[in-house]
């Protein structure tokens, strides 16, 4: 267990390092949020699935548009409260994710097989790189793989 302690402890030491760029009010919120918080953003704002608040969109799936849609609504639309809540839910979806390597890596393989393929997820660059950078529905793929 102290090996997933540190995994959570590395995961949010990489977010707040990661993250530092983020705080600046004068970025548009594009390049974190892209077509998933620009359709979440509408569809708190105007009930309207579109990009551009005003024609509906089919550009990407609902299913994300859906599950980060409530932390807009509760913590204000691009704002940083809901940018830390979306981003530690999506270290939360990858912890998961790491966690699920083990016990699927220790049950087919082994121990030490299931310890390496899960530090080798929690340390892949593309890995902490989605899941604290943009808004995106790579952490609950994985996941749901």
């Amino acid at each position: 267990m102290i090996f997933f302690r540190s995994d959570s402890d590395t995961r949010l030491a990489a977010f707040f390092a990661l993250k530092i760029f983020a705080s600046d009010p004068w970025v548009d919120p594009w390049g974190f949020g892209w077509e998933y918080g620009r359709i979440a953003r509408w569809l708190v704002e105007r009930g309207v699935f579109s990009l551009d608040g005003v024609v509906p969109t089919s550009e990407t799936d609902p299913l994300y548009i859906f599950v980060i849609a409530p932390f807009f609504s509760l913590f204000g639309t691009f704002t940083m409260g809901a940018g830390i809540a979306i981003v530690l839910f999506q270290i939360l979806l990858c912890s998961l994710t790491t966690w699920a390597i083990f016990v699927l890596a220790e049950k087919l393989y082994g121990p030490t097989e299931a310890r390496i393929s899960a530090l080798l997820f929690a340390c892949y660059p593309g890995s902490i790189f989605f899941a604290v950078s943009r808004i995106g529905p790579t952490p609950l793929s994985i996941l749901l793989l």
